[in-house]
């Protein structure tokens, strides 16, 4: 047996979890339908790839490669492909906070003759730079193509576009595409990384959607998204 008080304090320490996933789930509720009816306004991480690299005098150096982001889906860093005076190409990785970013292009706090002398600060793990994903940061080129599953292993879709905030460059979701309970025209997107988990075994490079968000993704790709 237990006293009034420690009773209760029981049963407000098993029910605060509960409440959590609770509010945590309706929370990914509203960010799945906005997602989906914003869909014909999304900025996509391949608008960005190939954009051009300036020095601090508007001479293009080099463009952009891929954005390295963390796990909550913050770009950190981008791959650079560099021309040097000598006529090389590098590849870099280039930290975004360094980066002045333009309309159509981004900038180094430097001159193109300077590059050479800044090697030795730029450069890093060529793993990291080629977008191994055991590496820290995560190649947010590579989200695009990755099969989306349930815990099960069953496939629900595929990653057919990443979706950026246009102003952060954020990557706030993924745009699936080959749904099995919806027409084949149709793309829904899924909050990034809220409830997806990048599963690499073996050969596989999935992207695995968690237990308690499953159903969420279930009910609206059956039924569609509510107006």
């Amino acid at each position: 047996m237990c006293r009034l008080g420690s009773c209760f304090a029981l049963l407000l320490l098993t029910a605060i979890p509960a409440y959590a996933v609770e509010n945590d789930i309706n929370t990914y509720k509203q960010q799945v339908i906005h997602l989906n009816r914003d869909i014909g306004t999304y900025y996509y991480i391949g608008d960005y790839i190939s954009r051009e690299i300036e020095d601090n005098a508007h001479q293009k150096v080099g463009s952009v490669q891929d954005f390295l982001i963390n796990d909550r889906g913050e770009v950190k860093k981008i791959v650079g492909e560099l021309n040097t005076q000598a006529g090389e190409k590098l590849t870099l990785d280039l930290d975004y906070a360094d980066l002045g970013n333009n309309p159509s292009s981004y900038q180094l706090a430097y001159k193109a003759s300077e590059l050479e002398e800044k090697l030795a600060s730029f450069l890093s793990n060529i793993e990291t730079a080629a977008g191994d994903d055991s590496a820290e940061l995560i190649s947010a080129r590579r989200l695009q193509g990755r099969t989306v599953t349930l815990p099960s292993g069953k496939a629900i879709g595929q990653v057919d576009q990443v979706i950026t905030d246009k102003n952060t460059k954020e990557i706030v979701g993924v745009l699936m595409k080959d749904i099995a309970t919806r027409p084949q025209y149709e793309r829904f997107a899924l909050p990034y990384p809220e409830g997806l988990k990048i599963k690499n075994t073996g050969f596989s490079n999935n992207l695995e959607l968690g237990e308690d968000y499953a159903e969420v993704v279930q009910e609206f790709t059956a039924a569609g998204i509510p107006n």
